[in-house]
């Protein structure tokens, strides 16, 4: 089910792309970035979709795509897991609506997920 609800989302970000191109006239020459490390979306459609796009400028005779990624670094791999793990709580509430600022990784370590929410 995981898999699907990426899959559909990285459709509709490419027909999105696609159109917006289309009515900003974006399609001649210009660079694309990605924010993968806010998008469930996966990046690779998107990019597919901006290079089957593209037309060379003055500016980029060739496709130039930069992917935005998020990049935790601590001394453990326990310790890297702790510090996202607001990250991950934070990306549970967005899918049920609800907006607010990052939780810390205690606030994380102290909420009680649901089996649904396990899953994502």
């Amino acid at each position: 089910a995981r898999d699907a609800r990426r899959r559909a989302a990285a459709a509709d970000l490419a027909a999105w792309l696609q159109r917006r191109e289309r009515a900003h006239g974006r399609r001649a020459g210009m660079s694309y970035s990605f924010a993968s490390h806010f998008s469930a979306a996966p990046a690779a459609p998107a990019f597919d979709a901006y290079r089957r796009a593209f037309v060379a400028s003055s500016e980029f005779a060739e496709p130039h795509a930069i992917p935005g990624v998020s990049v935790v670094c601590a001394p453990t791999e326990d310790e890297a897991e702790y510090l996202t793990s607001g990250l991950a709580l934070a990306w549970v509430r967005l899918r049920s609506g609800v907006f607010t600022p990052l939780p810390s990784p205690e606030e994380a370590a102290g909420y009680a997920y649901s089996e649904a929410e396990r899953r994502w």
